[in-house]
């Protein structure tokens, strides 16, 4: 039985049911199944074990996060990733997102705010920023945000830093973009 099929997404409430129906447009069913998801263990009892099958949940508005727009949006999104078997969930760490040549910019919430809300509405399901920016927090800063979430989710956080790429973002919140990768070579060390 298709998860993602109308007859299937009835049992939900309205907010799930949108959520489920972007799972579905983004993941195809033979994409699970290839990882043997929970939600087809009754109707394939030869399924493999999920190895390491993750979920990028969008984090902010634009044409970039589907129909994913709210907060309630985002922990339905964890929990069914979680319901299905996947290993972990990840939000990207943008202050804000425009393609060159774009006027439009997308506005994206705050990763580790997102983070620390995940740690505490899910119990299983591994969280981590994709990835978390070097560049706009100080290392110490990070270190202890990290440490506080960490201990939120049960020791459930994976860690993964970046230099930075976006430079509209560094532009507009007056972050210096230059020497990111000598920046990020000491904030690593200093994390």
């Amino acid at each position: 039985m298709n998860p993602f099929s109308e007859t299937s997404l009835a049992a939900h409430s309205p907010s799930r049911r949108r959520v489920l129906r972007g799972l579905g447009s983004m993941i195809s069913l033979p994409f699970l199944e290839s990882f043997g998801a929970k939600a087809f263990a009754a109707t394939k009892p030869a399924v493999k074990p999920i190895r390491a099958a993750w979920l990028y949940i969008p984090n902010g508005d634009g044409y970039m996060s589907g129909s994913i727009n709210h907060w309630s949006d985002v922990i339905a999104m964890a929990k069914a990733a979680e319901d299905a078997g996947f290993d972990s969930v990840w939000v990207a760490d943008h202050m804000l997102f425009r393609y060159e040549g774009d006027t439009t910019t997308q506005s994206r919430w705050e990763c580790w705010s997102l983070l620390a809300g995940l740690a505490a509405a899910t119990s299983r399901v591994e969280i981590g920023p994709l990835v978390s920016c070097m560049s706009f927090r100080n290392p110490g800063l990070l270190a202890k945000i990290a440490e506080t979430v960490d201990d939120m989710s049960n020791g459930r956080l994976i860690l993964a830093v970046g230099a930075g790429w976006h430079e509209p973002e560094y532009t507009a919140y007056g972050f210096p973009y230059d020497h990111r990768a000598s920046r990020f070579e000491e904030g690593f060390t200093i994390l």
